[in-house]
Order: structure tokens, then C-alpha cells, then sequence
């Protein structure tokens, strides 16, 4: 703010000061520079215009001023002697407490104890502090206080060693999401000190955060270092140039004291040669590597703020250049310190930026080339890509490039020009940002939106700053960021720190090695077992409170289903001949053996090799069951190289995943199943019994004692849904179970399951039959052979005739929808049932042992009309379970839609109103009790009346036991058998006199006995009657379990004579 006023007798105006010495003023009077006080009146004692005449007032005024030529200077500035007309800025952002200002001649510029240029010095024992003033030096406490430092360094150092060397296969996601936030935080602390290099002057609280984060970029004035090397600006900058250095050099010694102290394991366990190669891999060449590159990338934006410190000058009104880092040296000058300075930056940042910068670089780009060649390229350059995903591996590169701009915005371009600093440091942060958040590199996920949010903190900042910029010509004139801008920055900095340092402390309790997230985790090959291990699934989940992992449910991301495998207490993989050859499941199995976590391994059959499915592909000829002794390398699985470009993103070398396979197929007991639902007991037991993982909760353990599948999969005597398909092969039987089960718990309604297998004349159980007469759909689970099977056409027939919808279930990919020339031979030939139409009548006829018989024509008729219908998918070996949910729930709107039309009829239509049903009680009884009332009539009908032919056919057949007892079908395998057996009782009148005569006599007369006992009650139908009436029922359900306890046995003693006359 300048004005003009008169100007005093003989003086030059206010605004204006003497050109010479002579004092005067008419031509020779020029502007006051900034800085210069140049307000005469303040000069004059009591004021200008006061009680001294105007001629003595002058002389006053050239008495303190040296005849106007040296007016005073202004506080925040300060001036030499030998130059007082030279007027310097003491800071570039604020009004510096120590420049007070006043008469340069008089040597009064600098408050004490400060002096020097710009009174940044201080005396001899002395240190500078940067709020202002000076601070004595003590050497006792300044050298504890830097021993204490030196220890905190030595013990972060170690911990950075331990944690970041261990095998990253065994090592949860959470401990990299620690060391992930402690990285972004240090990065954060070290970017918003770059910032605060800007010129704009920051005031309280929000400065004194800064000067506690500052470390971060190797200022160390909280730790009183000047007081041990001095103060000198050369000095310091040698200090803080070196620092990264000694922390690598003071590591080299941590790291070698390590090596030197540790020894491997000498104990003889199973895990000790995977103990021992632990110890030796992180006390290698390539820890040491990984763990100082790490130090050296996570430090880089310090790093390079230190190598262009030199360069950060502003512009004085005279035209010279100071450092703002260290004011007391001149820049682009004749001060040889700012030389020397110059001459250190330039190689430093050859030395650090650049050379760093570009070693990640080459690093990234031999990525691939190395990943397989060297089996120690990512142990040694883990710094590099182990924080990111495998498909950005590059990304390192990527992170330093937006580091290095932070560091050199604010440093290397114009000092004086904030606003284009301010405004280039929000865009670069901004790109980045939205390059981050559309590669989410983040291992892990969580991190992603901690660095995000973190950026935006930095954003905001800047705007805050860019809002307290000075309007002026003159920055002194400004008063910089206000209070409550101060506030504002430090309530959002301390937000965002809280936020790292709690998620860091979340992350670090999930990372410790109690922590179990899964009790069991289940890993199979799709295509192989899987419907049977999601149906295995299905039994743990609802049979007990375990938390089971799925893998075929999470297939979008390789690191999470590791580190499932790492939170879980037992892996429980089912083996397969291809499993060696698919990288995904041997992963599974090397993390959960680098890891210590127990291996259940699950044999199940397969159509061709009824005990054994697991047949792993070795080298070298053989296994034990050859001669091989355990540990011969020779006899491992092959790790393809397609296999291990997978893996190895994760730490996984071709040695680990050999031990890993090696290790399963000879140190763990297998557990060899029949289905599904022993699988899951054995599993049960397996797991309940702890197998050397991690204990169980008592509670967890006790439930795992009552498990048994087979209450799962109990059939009901009267269903109100019949869901059929083919057993031969045990995928498709466990997908009959499957959606069984699924539509038990939708429906909350009893399903039938009816499965039939190749090889086998099955009858329909009577269950079946008896839930025809109540069932609301027939649901025929669609396969390659299904169309073979004569039971189950036999149902399609009976189906249709009582006017049950069947709906087709397309659960094989491999089915193909007949035409019209399969249904034309079905009628005419009996393909593929039989070799002629009344072949394919005998044949299926045997399986239902009603009257009237069913016909070839019915038989085609019904499949005909089956095909009508659009066969809804139900596909659980490649889908996952919220695709089969989706899948369930379709099946479910098609068989029970909402309404639509309510029919006046006593049968439930397919399209009825599910709402409008009566209770399932007493809807399926009635209904029920009528068809297997009908059902006892006709076999005892066929029992005197059968052909020669028929009785021919039912005497020759073979009912072999089922290969596999499990309980979930055991049910319709037992029903089929008693079936067989009601059969053979009702083939002929020779056959009832025979030897068999007793058995067949029985089997036929339970179905009698029900249907005469069942008929008793239809005569009580009047109100007076009711109690005998209900009594009567009762009774006739009560004799329905009766006779079908009976009729099996009477079966099972029946098939067995045949069996013995057929040999």
C-alpha cells in the first residue's frame, strides 16, 4: 500500500526516499521498494504535523535515515549494512517472527538470539528452531533422545525383514493388507509434505501436524539432530542425502546378525525339509534384495524431495534467488555453498529417482521372461509385484511415475508461481486417481479404496490451499490460510491417518494365525465330481454349523481362493486323475501345505473305476505300490509350465507344488467314499477329530459328533413332488439328490427321489406310486441314458395317465431332444427299451406291477408329450450357487406358478395356486392312500392272471445289490428291491407253488392286507360316525408303514431265491 502526502520542507514525499545523500528530493526522489518503510511521519517523535516545526521534523527524519537514502525495513524483511537499500524477504510464505524489522544500520533487524542473513543463524551451541528462536543444545538428552531413535529404526527395519521375507504361499492377505496401509501411510505423510513445500503459509494446528510428519522426508529437526552434525545448510543436505543409505547399510547388518543367530529346525517331523528351506529362503541373497528395494520404493518420494531440495528458490525484490529450504543460501549466485548443493543433487538424483525409477522398470519389463526361467525372480523382486495383481504386475512402475511427479512439482517449477503448481499437482493426482480405480491393482481389494480415499484427501487439501493463495504482489501482504481453513486441513488429515491406521489394525487381526474364517474348504476339478462335492456341500451346510468354502462358488479371483485356503482349518480335495495338470487345485493344495493347513483327500468312484478315481500322473514309472521310496523326486507329478505361469504371481515355485503333490499322494491317508453322503461323514469325522489343524470349539465339535447324511436324504412315504433320473453314473445321482434336497427346502414340501441305473430291471418303489395319486408335477432329470431306462418310462406313462404334468430337467449338457422318427420307433420297435414293442411292454410292465398294463403306444405318447415342454436347465457341476438358486427357483415358478386360474377339480392342476392348497397333511394322504390302495389291487390281480412271457422275464432277471449304499439312495434302491420282489411274487401260479411259494405269498399278501383294510373305511362317512372314522384312518396309515416294512422283506427274500436259480 503506498500513498503520496506533501512532502516535508526540503524532503522528499511519503512513498518516496532521496536518490543521494544530499537529501534532496525534486528530482532525485524515487519509489520505496518493497519492504522499505518509507512513511516519514513515523519517524518524526509525537507524529508528523505534531509539536515539532517542520524543519526540525525534517531533521529528524534525515538524522534516523541518513537523509531519506536508508529508510527502516519493514518486519518479515531484513537488509545487510554494506546494502541496506538491498531489502531481502526473510520467508516466502510468512511474516518470519525473527525478522522484526527496523534500521539496518543500526544492525536491530533480528530478534535475539537469531542473526546472520535472513537471521537464520544461531549462536555456537545453539540450534535453530524453525518456528522461531534458538534451543540450547544438550548433549545428555539430544544423545538419548538419538538413541532412541536409532533403536525404533533398528526394530522397524527387523520387523520390515521378518514380515516381508516370509513365504508369500503361506502368508494370509491380511498381513499384506497391513503392510499395505503402512505403506500407503508413509506415502500419504510423505506427499503431503511435498505439498506443504508450496508457498502459501500454513497456519496452526495444521503446521504443527506437518512438522511431526516431516521425518518422512528426512528432516529429523524433532530429534534435535543439528545439535550432534551441526546446522550448515552443505551439512544438511549431506544428511539427509545419506540417510536412505545408512538405513540400507544399517539393514545389511540387522539382516547378516540374523543369518549369523538363527539356525533351522533340527526336529524330525514330517515338515521339517519345508521348515529348514523356509529359514534358508529368508536369510538368501534375494530376501535381502526384496527387503532393501522395498525400503528404497516405499521411501522414493522422500527420496527425490531430497535430491531437489537444492533447486527450491525464490525470487527476492531485488532480483536474487534464495533457498527456501535453507534460507541462508544464495541460489544461481556467487555462493559457492549453493554450488556444492547443486553439485550433490545432480547425483543424487542420478543415484535415487532416476535410477530406481528405471531399475523397476527393466525389473517389470522381464516379468515374464524370468518367471519361469528363474525360480527366485519373485522372491527377489517381490517389492516390485507382490502388492498388485498378477494382471497388472506393472503397476510398481506406475506408482513411482505418480510419486515422482508429487516430489518434483512443487520443487522444481517456479517457486513463485503456486497456483500452477497447485493447479498441475490436481491433475496429476487426479489421472492417477482414475487409472487406480480402474485397474483396482490392489491384491487386496480394501486397499484399493484406502488409496483412493487417501488421494482424495490430497485433492481436497490442495484446494484448501489454493484457496489461501495470496492476491497480492506482495506475498507478506496476505494472511494465508485462516483458522478455520487450518482446522478444516487438520481434521481431514487426521481423518484420513485414523482411517489407515484402523484399517491396518483390522487387517493385522485378521492376519493372526488363530484367526479361522473357514472350518473346511472344499477343492475339486469341475467337470470330474463336481456335482457330487457340491451335493457334499450341500450336506455339511445343512447337516452341521460348519462355514464351508466352495471353490466352484468363487472362481473370479486366484488370491482369494489361496487365501481361503490359508483361513481355514482343513482342505478337503477331492482327487481326480487330471487334478495334477490344473493349476487352480494346485494351488489349493501347495498354499494349504506351505501353510500347515491339515489335507483330507476324498476318493470318489467313477463309472469305469468303481473304487479309485485318483490316478496321478508321475515320472520316473511308478509310485510305492512300484517299488519308489518316499522322497524320490523321480516319482513326482509333472508342473507343467502353463501351470506355473499361473502360479507363480503367488509365491508358488515348481519345487513347492511337487512337495505339495508329492506330500498328498503319500503321507495323508485317503478317504476312499461311495457318494456323497459317506464322503460327508468321513469328511465329518476327519474334521471332528482335529487331524493336527486347529481345534474345534466345543460346541462345533459336539455337533459334528451327531451328524449323520442319511437324515437328510429320508424319503417320504407320500410326496407331493417326484423328481427321476438315471443313477448309473454317480455325477447324475448326486444331481437327482440335489435338487431334491433344494426343492425340499423351497417347497418346505416332501420329494420324492426315484433313480434307476443301468443293468438293473427296477421297479418303481411303491412310494412312488403312491405319491402319484396326491403329486402335484413329475420332475425327469434329463441325461444321456435316461431314455433307456424302463422304470423311468414306466413313471412317465403312469404319470400321464393320472394326468400328473411331467416337466424335463435338461442336467446334462450331453443330452440331445429326440425327434419325431425316436418317438415312430419307440411306438413301432421298442428301441431303445427293447428289441419290439412288446419287449418294451414286458420290460416296463416289469416295473410296474398295476393294472391295466402300459402299452408301447402309451409309453411313446408320454415321452411325446414330456418333449412338449420346455426343458428347464439344472446344471450344478459348472454353475455356482447363486446360478443354481436362480435355476431352482425357475423349476420352482414352473411347477408352482403364481395363480392364474383355480380348477374346479378334486386333482391339483400343474398351473394351481399354491396358496390355495390345503395343508400338505391333508392334501397327499388321501390321495396317496388311494393310489397304493389301487396299487395292491392290481398286483394282486396280476398275481393270477400274468403271461407265460411275463413270468418268463421276471424269473430270468438279476437284481444285483447297489454298488453304492448310500442314504441317499439307499431309500429308492431298498424300495426297488421290494418291488423286484413283489414282482417275482406276482409272475405266475407255478412260481407261488414252487419253492419260492412262501416269500411271494407274502410279499402279495401285505398289499392285499392294506388294500382290504383301506376299503374298510370308505363305509364311514357319516357325522355320527366321525370318531371311528378318523380311528379307521389311522389305523390304515399306521398299516401302510406296516405293509411296507413287510413287503421289503418279503422282496428281499424273493430276489435272493432268484439270484440263487438264475446261478
Amino acid at each position: 500500500y503506498r500513498r503520496r502526502v506533501p512532502s516535508l520542507e526540503g524532503g522528499c514525499a511519503e512513498g518516496a526516499a532521496a536518490g543521494s545523500a544530499d537529501g534532496q528530493c525534486s528530482s532525485e526522489c524515487v519509489v520505496c521498494a518493497d519492504g522499505m518503510r518509507c512513511a516519514w511521519g513515523g519517524y518524526v517523535p509525537n507524529g508528523y504535523g505534531g509539536a515539532l516545526p517542520a524543519k526540525e521534523a525534517l531533521a529528524a527524519v534525515n538524522n534516523r535515515t541518513a537523509n531519506q537514502t536508508r529508510p527502516d525495513v519493514l518486519p518479515g524483511y531484513w537488509a545487510s549494512t554494506e546494502s541496506p537499500l538491498d531489502v531481502l524477504v526473510c520467508d516466502a510464505k510468512r511474516v518470519h517472527p525473527d525478522c522484526v524489522g527496523g534500521s539496518a544500520a543500526l544492525e536491530e533487524l533480528c530478534r535475539a538470539p537469531r542473526g546472520g542473513r535472513l537471521c537464520a543463524a544461531c549462536a555456537d551451541g545453539k540450534r535453530v528452531v524453525e518456528e522461531g528462536g534458538c534451543d540450547t543444545c544438550e548433549a545428555a538428552a539430544d544423545a538419548a533422545r538419538l538413541s532412541g531413535l536409532a533403536l525404533l529404526v533398528v526394530v522397524v527395519l527387523y520387523a520390515v525383514h521378518r514380515v516381508c521375507n516370509r513365504p508369500e504361499a503361506c502368508d494370509k492377505l491380511a498381513r499384506l493388507g497391513v503392510a499395505g496401509a503402512v505403506g500407503l501411510l508413509v506415502e500419504f505423510s510423505q506427499a503431503l509434505s511435498a505439498v506443504c513445500q508450496l508457498q502459501v503459509e500454513i497456519g496452526s494446528p495444521f503446521i504443527d501436524i506437518i512438522y511431526v510428519l516431516r521425518a518422512a522426508i528426512f528432516s529429523f529437526d524433532i530429534f534435535r539432530l543439528s545439535c550432534v552434525v551441526g546446522d550448515g545448510a552443505v551439512v544438511s543436505l549431506v544428511v539427509r542425502l545419506l540417510t536412505p543409505l545408512v538405513l540400507l547399510a544399517l539393514f545389511a547388518a540387522i539382516f547378516a546378525a540374523d543369518r549369523a543367530l538363527r539356525r533351522p529346525p533340527r526336529r524330525s517331523s514330517p515338515r521339517a525339509p519345508l521348515l529348514r528351506r523356509r529359514v534358508q529362503e529368508q536369510h538368501s541373497l534375494s530376501a535381502l534384495v526384496n527387503t532393501s528395494g522395498l525400503i528404497i520404493v516405499t521411501l522414493y518420494t522422500s527420496l527425490s524431495l531430497a535430491t531437489f531440495a537444492a533447486f527450491i528458490c525464490f525470487e527476492q525484490p531485488d532480483g536474487t534467488y534464495t533457498n527456501s529450504v535453507y534460507p541462508s543460501v544464495e541460489c544461481w549466485g556467487d555462493d559457492q555453498r549453493h554450488a556444492a548443493m547443486l553439485g550433490l543433487s545432480v547425483v543424487f538424483i542420478v543415484l535415487y529417482p532416476v535410477a530406481i525409477l528405471a531399475g523397476v522398470v527393466i525389473v517389470a519389463a522381464r516379468y515374464k521372461k524370468m518367471l519361469l526361467r528363474d525360480p527366485t525372480f519373485m522372491r527377489r523382486y517381490r517389492f516390485v509385484f507382490g502388492r498388485w495383481r498378477p494382471a497388472v504386475y506393472y503397476y510398481q512402475s506406475v506408482r513411482l511415475l505418480r510419486n515422482l511427479f508429487v516430489a518434483a512439482i512443487p520443487t522444481l517449477l517456479p517457486y513463485d508461481q503456486p497456483e500452477i503448481q497447485i493447479t498441475l499437482l490436481s491433475f496429476v493426482l487426479g489421472a492417477f486417481l482414475v487409472v487406480q480405480l480402474q485397474l483396482q491393482p490392489w491384491r487386496v481389494r480394501a486397499l484399493n479404496l484406502l488409496d483412493a480415499g487417501l488421494t482424495v484427501a490430497l485433492l481436497v487439501l490442495l484446494a484448501v490451499m489454493g484457496s489461501s493463495l495470496c492476491i497480492s504482489d506482495t506475498a507478506l501482504l496476505c494472511s494465508g490460510m485462516s483458522d478455520r481453513l487450518s482446522i478444516l486441513a487438520t481434521v481431514l488429515t487426521s481423518v484420513a491417518i485414523a482411517a489407515g491406521v484402523a484399517f491396518a489394525l483390522h487387517q493385522w487381526r485378521l492376519s493372526l494365525h488363530r484367526t479361522v474364517t473357514y472350518d473346511i474348504f472344499l477343492s475339486h476339478l469341475h467337470g470330474g465330481s463336481a456335482s457330487t462335492v457340491r451335493l457334499v456341500k450341500l450336506f455339511l451346510s445343512e447337516g452341521t454349523r460348519v462355514k464351508v468354502f466352495f471353490d466352484a462358488d468363487n472362481l473370479s479371483d486366484l488370491d482369494q481362493i489361496l487365501d481361503a485356503v490359508r483361513c481355514s482349518r482343513q482342505l478337503v480335495v477331492v482327487l481326480s486323475a487330471e487334478m495334477s495338470s490344473q493349476a487352480w487345485c494346485v494351488g489349493e493344495l501347495t498354499v494349504a501345505h506351505q501353510a500347515g493347513v491339515p489335507i483330507v483327500p476324498v476318493v470318489l468312484p467313477t463309472a469305469n473305476d468303481e473304487r479309485s478315481a485318483w490316478r496321478p500322473q508321475q515320472r520316473g514309472g511308478g509310485g510305492e505300490c512300484n517299488g519308489a521310496e518316499p522322497g524320490d523326486r523321480s516319482t513326482r507329478s509333472d508342473v507343467s509350465d502353463a501351470l506355473l505361469t499361473t502360479l507363480a504371481p503367488f509365491g508358488i515355485t515348481r519345487e513347492d507344488a511337487e512337495e505339495a503333490l508329492e506330500h498328498v499322494e503319500r503321507a495323508v491317508d485317503k478317504e476312499f467314499s461311495a457318494n456323497a453322503a459317506d464322503a460327508a461323514e468321513r469328511i465329518v469325522r476327519r474334521v471332528g477329530s482335529g487331524g493336527g489343524g486347529r481345534p474345534l470349539p466345543a460346541a462345533l465339535a459336539s455337533d459334528l459328533r451327531k451328524f449323520k447324511a442319511s437324515e437328510l436324504t429320508v424319503q417320504a412315504k407320500c410326496a407331493a413332488i417326484i423328481v427321476a433320473g438315471d443313477a448309473t453314473a454317480l455325477e447324475q445321482e448326486s444331481s437327482v439328490i440335489y435338487l431334491k434336497l433344494e426343492l425340499q427346502r423351497n417347497l418346505q414340501e416332501p420329494v420324492y427321489a426315484l433313480t434307476t441305473a443301468a443293468g438293473r430291471l427296477q421297479p418303481i418303489p411303491l412310494q412312488a406310486v403312491s405319491s402319484l395319486g396326491g403329486a402335484s408335477a413329475v420332475l425327469v432329470a434329463l441325461s444321456a441314458d435316461i431314455l433307456k431306462r424302463p422304470a423311468i418310462a414306466a413313471l412317465v406313462a403312469l404319470a400321464e395317465r393320472r394326468g400328473v404334468p411331467v416337466q424335463p430337467i435338461l442336467a446334462a449338457k450331453d443330452f440331445l431332444v429326440p425327434g419325431g422318427d425316436f418317438f415312430r420307433s419307440l411306438g413301432e420297435t421298442g428301441e431303445p427299451l427293447g428289441r419290439s414293442a412288446a419287449e418294451l411292454e414286458e420290460v416296463v410292465n416289469a416295473c410296474y406291477l398295476g393294472s391295466p398294463p402300459i402299452t408301447a403306444e402309451e409309453v411313446s405318447a408320454a415321452w411325446q408329450r414330456v418333449f412338449r415342454r420346455v426343458p428347464l436347465p439344472f446344471d450344478i457341476n459348472y454353475s455356482s450357487e447363486g446360478a443354481i438358486k436362480e435355476q431352482v427357483a425357475a423349476i420352482v415358478g414352473r411347477i408352482r406358478p403364481p395363480p392364474l386360474l383355480v380348477l374346479p377339480t378334486s386333482r391339483r392342476p400343474f398351473f394351481s395356486s399354491r396358496s390355495s392348497r390345503p395343508s400338505t397333511k391333508s392334501t397327499l394322504r388321501a390321495p396317496c392312500e388311494e393310489a397304493a390302495k389301487e396299487a395292491g389291487r392290481g398286483s394282486h390281480a396280476e398275481a393270477h392272471g400274468t403271461s407265460s412271457s411275463r413270468r418268463t422275464l421276471c424269473a430270468s432277471a438279476r437284481f444285483p445289490p447297489s454298488r453304492r449304499g448310500s442314504a441317499g439312495t439307499s431309500a429308492g434302491t431298498s424300495a426297488g428291491t421290494s418291488a423286484a420282489g413283489t414282482s417275482a411274487a406276482g409272475t405266475s401260479t407255478r412260481s407261488s407253488a414252487g419253492p419260492h411259494g412262501a416269500a411271494l405269498r407274502k410279499a402279495s399278501s401285505t398289499r392285499n392286507a392294506y388294500a382290504s383294510s383301506r376299503s374298510s373305511t370308505s363305509h364311514a362317512d357319516d357325522g355320527s360316525t366321525q370318531p371311528l372314522k378318523r380311528s379307521l384312518s389311522e389305523s390304515a396309515l399306521s398299516l401302510v408303514d406296516d405293509a411296507e416294512d413287510a413287503f421289503t422283506a418279503a422282496g428281499d427274500e424273493a430276489r435272493t431265491l432268484l439270484e440263487a436259480d438264475a446261478m
